[in-house]
């Protein structure tokens, strides 16, 4: 690289025998760099990215850099970063084809940035219908009266779920459920989402999560994915957040006599977690 120019985030400098200034994989930086582009080709957005990071208290390049940025302060990541990051060409590493530049390795393949770059172009900036995805527990809601699942509709432009029964073509055993049974999505997503937490939050389920992190690298089993955005949900899209409750197999029904729902999860492989939750 060019003499006295700032290394990019995930690199330091350091200068070769024959005195010329070249790059090299910064050990406390580099992973993350290759985690950002793998976590946005395998579908999270910017915003979900940045979150993540936050959440665990990776340092912003910003913060890891604090003798050249001495005026930046606080430490939550934002999308402008991980856009920055992701479209940076240099993270595919030099030849040292120019002169005053060494060589140096790429922390992404050409491939994998390539693909990243089609992405971006598909999925910005296009602007979505307000109400798309809006129903995060679409096809997860059964009515305990007749153990239907409850269709996605709209109240006052407010998601619900409701079973609907029609007096002609109910049979003996509907008799006595009522024509329509409504639950409004914001009487349920906290609770849930304060559930999920706490049970995620539990022993056997931290420690499963670090050895599956810390252990050989393989394809992570489906439940990590969500498990690792649990406490993000707030700020995931309705889509995202759907995505963490099909991969955790949510199943949720509805007691509407006793305004209390039923809930079954599958935070770990072969183990199912229950709870009852008043609305």
């Amino acid at each position: 690289m060019p003499r006295g120019g700032r290394p990019p985030y995930g690199y330091m400098l350091w200068t070769g025998e024959s005195g010329v200034r070249a790059l090299k994989p910064d050990p406390a930086t580099a992973h993350v760099v290759s985690r950002i582009f793998t976590n946005y080709a395998n579908g999270d957005g910017l915003q979900t990215i940045a979150a993540c990071l936050t959440s665990e208290n990776v340092p912003k390049p910003s913060n890891h850099d604090r003798l050249r940025n001495p005026h930046h302060n606080g430490s939550a990541w934002s999308k402008g970063v991980v856009r920055a990051i992701i479209v940076n060409p240099r993270y595919l590493g030099s030849r040292g084809d120019r002169e005053g530049q060494g060589a140096y390795p790429g922390l992404v393949s050409a491939e994998m940035f390539d693909e990243v770059q089609r992405l971006l172009s598909e999925r910005g900036p296009v602007v979505q219908p307000e109400r798309a995805g809006a129903h995060v527990f679409r096809g997860l809601i059964r009515c305990a009266l007749c153990r239907r699942l409850m269709q996605g509709t709209w109240n006052n432009d407010a998601p619900y779920y409701r079973c609907r029964v029609y007096r002609e073509t109910a049979d003996a055993e509907q008799q006595d459920h009522p024509a329509n049974v409504y639950l409004q999505q914001s009487r349920i997503l906290r609770p849930i989402q304060r559930w999920l937490v706490a049970e995620s939050s539990a022993r056997p389920v931290r420690d499963w999560i670090h050895r599956q992190v810390t252990g050989p690298s393989r394809r992570p089993p489906k439940p990590l994915w969500a498990l690792q955005r649990v406490r993000l949900l707030d700020s995931l899209g309705p889509e995202s957040r759907a995505a963490v409750f099909q991969d955790l197999d949510f199943r949720v029904l509805y007691q509407p006599h006793d305004r209390a729902i039923l809930i079954r999860a599958s935070l770990l492989p072969g183990s199912i977690s229950e709870g009852v939750i008043q609305v």
